[in-house]
């Protein structure tokens, strides 16, 4: 029994598609910002994805059938996704004989939509571990990611051991006193807002009672600075 809710041996052209989208993206991002990646280094920053997605919205993104293998986790079907698009692999020497084997996309290349949470979720990996020492980016997948502390070797990774981002719900408690004033400085701002006509086109200029004057909205402002310290969130 998967614990993704997968049924073993299928593979739906949405999941594919997914990966595809996701290594298209993180690839063309890699090299606008010149970080080489290799494949061992891709198919784990693919991992940690679902990983984030997972503990978001307890769903994985790419559906990959991840198992402890080569270098903690690793999915069998990264290969036939990557064979769909047109990737390469440079040889790149490194040190003394070794070779370090960079791979490539053709920029441009989508085969799909990706949203902004994906996107941001891959940006930030980049910049956590698209440049980090290897070593410490395997630690990190082996020791510190819940499906893989308890993991079999050969065996499907568990996925339903990550903990949930809860958001916790919070209520803003106010005084009548500060409620008040804060209805009172809403309809203030409105009015002066009303005041300013904006261009039909923003790139054209704003008005001169808009631009230049260092005083604009200054009486509101102050009394919004006043309210600091005020206002006491609760947990609901």
């Amino acid at each position: 029994m998967l614990s993704h809710g997968k049924k073993a041996g299928t593979k739906t052209q949405m999941n594919e598609s997914n990966t595809q989208a996701a290594v298209s993206y993180l690839l063309e991002r890699a090299q606008n910002q010149e970080i080489p990646i290799g494949k061992t280094r891709l198919i784990k920053l693919l991992y940690l994805l679902d990983i984030e997605i997972y503990r978001a919205h307890q769903r994985l993104f790419t559906e990959l059938d991840w198992i402890f293998y080569k270098y903690g986790p690793f999915s069998f079907d990264v290969e036939a996704a990557l064979s769909k698009l047109d990737i390469s692999e440079d040889d790149v020497p490194i040190r003394g004989s070794k070779i370090f084997r960079k791979v490539k996309i053709e920029l441009g290349e989508r085969t799909g939509k990706l949203d902004i949470e994906i996107k941001a979720i891959i940006e930030k990996l980049l910049e956590d571990w698209g440049t980090a020492d290897f070593n410490e980016l395997l630690d990190y997948v082996y020791f510190e990611t819940e499906p893989m502390i308890k993991a079999a070797f050969k065996q499907r990774l568990d996925f339903t051991l990550i903990k949930a981002r809860r958001m916790r719900e919070e209520r803003i408690v106010l005084s009548k006193e500060t409620e008040a004033k804060l209805q009172d400085l809403g309809k203030r701002l409105c009015i002066r807002l009303e005041e300013i006509s904006v261009p039909d086109d923003p790139l054209i200029g704003f008005p001169a009672d808009f631009i230049g004057r260092p005083d604009f909205l200054k009486d509101e402002m102050a009394d919004l600075s006043q309210l600091i310290g005020r206002v006491k969130v609760k947990n609901a």
